[in-house]
């Protein structure tokens, strides 16, 4: 996973308890298209399954931009903050869970 790295933390403790419970955790999974070299950040944008459904909202955004083609494997990354309404990815992120972490919560 490219940065940036956010995440859900679900995490509870009953009144009395010393330790709490962590739930769930969700990885958020930020919205980038990948250049090739070839097309703009608006073919790019408009080509993609998940991003062409915003897309109204990514090319107002990037407006300054979307004429610009960028290089072969180079990411251009969409929002900046993980939400739905932007487009990110919540995929279940239980693998990091650690007694570590769950401490840390305490």
């Amino acid at each position: 996973m490219a940065a940036p790295y956010e995440a859900g933390v679900f995490y509870y403790r009953f009144p009395g308890e010393p330790k709490g419970h962590i739930l769930g955790i969700t990885q958020k999974v930020f919205p980038c298209v990948t250049g090739d070299g070839i097309r703009t950040i608006r073919e790019l944008i408009e080509a993609d399954s998940r991003a062409r459904l915003i897309a109204h909202t990514y090319l107002k955004r990037f407006r300054a931009e979307t004429e610009r083609v960028i290089a072969r494997g180079e990411q251009f990354r969409l929002v900046e903050a993980g939400n739905h309404c932007q487009g990110c990815e919540f995929r279940d992120g239980s693998e990091l869970f650690t007694r570590e972490l769950s401490s840390s919560m305490d």
